[in-house]
């Protein structure tokens, strides 16, 4: 499997993909679209990073179900490590995958002021999230 930047014109293809994996979000030319592809070009993961509250955010990462538990979210966040794409780049995960994300080189850390607003936001809908900073792997 391989990195691949998601250019506008496949976006069709990862739309489908975020139905798929149940992910109601829109891919855009203002975000970061990576997917992890098979030999056959086929999306296995995806992640979208985006710029909010002045921070680049990892907004999750999406794994096709019939390869799930088989480590490739895990190696869809280390090829985009080894590329440099997680540098500087914050994640709001369930508290149920702050493990998963810690294994990945992310640490939980202190809400900055223009980021407590949303972390906030998130937890206020009952979504219990943890705020986690990458910090190398």
């Amino acid at each position: 499997m391989h990195l691949k930047r998601v250019l506008p014109s496949d976006f069709p293809a990862l739309q489908r993909f975020y139905k798929q994996a149940g992910y109601k979000g829109k891919a855009s030319t203002r975000d970061e679209n990576w997917v992890l592809v098979d030999y056959n070009e086929v999306i296995c993961a995806a992640a979208r990073i985006v710029l909010q509250a002045h921070e680049r955010i990892l907004r999750g990462v999406w794994v096709a179900a019939d390869v799930q538990h088989q480590g490739i979210g895990s190696a869809l966040l280390r090829q985009l490590s080894n590329g440099g794409h997680l540098s500087q780049c914050y994640t709001f995960p369930y508290q149920h995958l702050v493990s998963f994300y810690q294994r990945a080189g992310f640490a939980e850390v202190v809400a900055t002021p223009h980021l407590m607003p949303l972390l906030q936001r998130y937890n206020r809908d009952g979504q219990k999230v943890a705020l986690m900073r990458y910090m190398g792997s």
